[in-house]
């Protein structure tokens, strides 16, 4: 009975094979026919980058068990061991204002904070402007990387890790790292988290590009938002703004009014306190 459990629980969390992927990948945006998977790779994202500047359709996916050279925002290593979170990209094409890019960031966020409390009951925040945290601890981090063509868009990759069954984080952190069987008490299921992940992304992307309604992602961002409303540290380059975040505008811009009462409007930059 004790084997039985044991061989239960590899099959379950310790591997993801390309058949458990292939199983559940059979929508309009993500296909089985654009799956590629790996045991080990250096970068989801660079893998993804190569790969769609050739041609590769709009939600071919990538997915590694582990990455050598697995990096978040501003060229952060993310640890990448295997068979214990959950590493892919994939590509999208959408056909946007240009205006509307910084909401494929907002998108992806949601849909992963949303797949994770769905799935495991815990409840998920977004940090500006897409980690998201556990009990003010990281589980997941996102990297948004895109190619233009005189101007235009010609691609955006997504690439989200997920901290799942990890139970050790060498290294420091800004944010202390956490995995959700460290905030659960127990081992989780990789594929259905990705799987639900995968499901959450085309419901809000089909929300964004199709429906046409970014106020709705908007919305729900600031819902989900760890940051809106508390007194914050704000690097960006080489300044840090302090203050108190007061709202993220429809461009993505965090809202700061600064402790001298003036209101900075910042795109992008690392929430460090």
């Amino acid at each position: 009975m004790i084997d039985g459990i044991i061989l239960k629980m590899i099959n379950e969390y310790e591997k993801l094979t390309l058949d458990k992927i292939l199983s559940f990948c059979s929508s309009w945006l993500f296909s089985a026919d654009n799956i590629i998977y790996f045991e080990e790779t250096s970068s989801t994202n660079d893998i993804a980058k190569k790969i769609a500047g050739e041609g590769a359709p709009e939600g071919t996916i990538v997915v590694a068990e582990s990455q050598t050279l697995g990096r978040g925002r501003g060229g952060k290593q993310w640890e990448s061991p295997k068979y214990l979170g959950i590493y892919f990209s994939f590509i999208l094409r959408p056909k946007i204002d240009k205006a509307l890019i910084p909401y494929i960031s907002m998108m992806a966020s949601i849909a992963a904070a949303e797949a994770i409390k769905e799935e495991t009951v815990l409840d998920t925040k977004i940090k500006w402007p897409n980690d998201l945290l556990i009990n003010g601890k990281k589980v997941c981090g996102m990297l948004v990387e895109g190619s233009t063509v005189k101007d235009k868009l010609e691609f955006l990759v997504v690439g989200i890790g997920i901290n799942v069954n990890n139970e050790f984080f060498p290294g420091s952190y800004l944010y202390p790292p956490t995995s959700l069987k460290i905030e659960k008490g127990i081992p989780l299921s990789r594929k259905k988290i990705l799987k639900r992940l995968l499901e959450k992304t085309e419901q809000w992307y089909s929300v964004l590009v199709w429906q046409k309604e970014s106020h709705l992602i908007l919305k729900r961002c600031k819902e989900l938002s760890h940051t809106i409303g508390k007194i914050i540290s704000v690097r960006t380059g080489n300044e840090i703004f302090k203050g108190y975040a007061l709202d993220i505008d429809k461009t993505g811009y965090l809202i700061l009014e600064k402790e001298n009462g003036e209101i900075k409007k910042i795109p992008s930059g690392e929430i460090i306190i």
